[in-house]
């Protein structure tokens, strides 16, 4: 029997509870098929309880304080991450960086990591309603619209139901795509999403429309959310689009 491995989550004031729980049930479900293969620790800053955004609140099992030594730590943030953050947080995750831990955030969690300086060089996913933001803010980081991104102890993640996809990966690399996919089975989905599937549903699905102009047109409206572009310029687009 493998050594069980360690999940430390710290959860900040405001964290998504969905994005949080669909990341522990992977782990729950590995260990009622193989035994006890992983743990799971809920910590917040101070060792009290904390309440997600949807109010209910959580009881945490230790301080940060208390936790000089982890194998993986994922911060659980929301909606303002930055309200949450702290120095006394960015020096903790630095100092389990400097002892060898995976660090990891979903949701909105790499704003914490980035703030923190651990992120550089490396290549990291938000949740879609916050990714202008973060490539606007962070653009030497290199950003993608994907589910989840995993990058040498960086682990990021877009949040929400995303945190079983991210989990199941993690379960095929520690223990093979069989037992990956026999917890896929109990959450009664469809399939295991891949690291490279897009967060949101294709632009055509979402509005109910198939022309590829109009299509185009609004693709690029997403992309500058920050900074909207002009009637003229977007126009510029539609005309590319529909001389290529």
């Amino acid at each position: 029997m493998p050594v069980p491995q360690d999940f430390h989550f710290l959860l900040l004031p405001g964290f998504s509870s969905i994005g949080f729980t669909s990341a522990i049930e992977p782990l729950r479900v590995a260990n009622r098929f193989s035994g006890e293969l992983y743990r799971w620790h809920i910590l917040s800053v101070n060792g009290k309880s904390v309440a997600a955004s949807n109010e209910i609140s959580l009881n945490a099992e230790a301080s940060i304080d208390e936790v000089n030594d982890a194998h993986t730590v994922i911060v659980v943030s929301g909606f303002e991450p930055f309200a949450c953050y702290t120095r006394k947080i960015a020096d903790w995750l630095r100092r389990l960086d400097r002892a060898g831990a995976t660090l990891g955030g979903t949701d909105t969690g790499g704003f914490i990591l980035v703030k923190a300086g651990l992120l550089a060089g490396k290549r990291a996913t938000v949740h879609w309603e916050a990714a202008a933001a973060f490539s606007e803010r962070y653009p030497s980081i290199e950003t993608s619209q994907e589910l989840f991104e995993i990058d040498a102890r960086r682990i990021t993640c877009a949040g929400g139901t995303a945190s079983i996809d991210m989990m199941l990966d993690l379960i095929a690399r520690d223990h093979g795509a069989e037992l990956a996919a026999q917890v896929s089975e109990q959450f009664v989905l469809g399939r295991i999403r891949q690291l490279s599937d897009h967060q949101r549903m294709q632009i055509a699905a979402r509005y109910c429309i198939h022309n590829r102009k109009l299509i185009q047109v609004i693709g690029v409206m997403e992309q500058y959310m920050e900074e909207p572009l002009s009637p003229d310029t977007l126009a510029e687009y539609r005309h590319h689009a529909s001389s290529a």
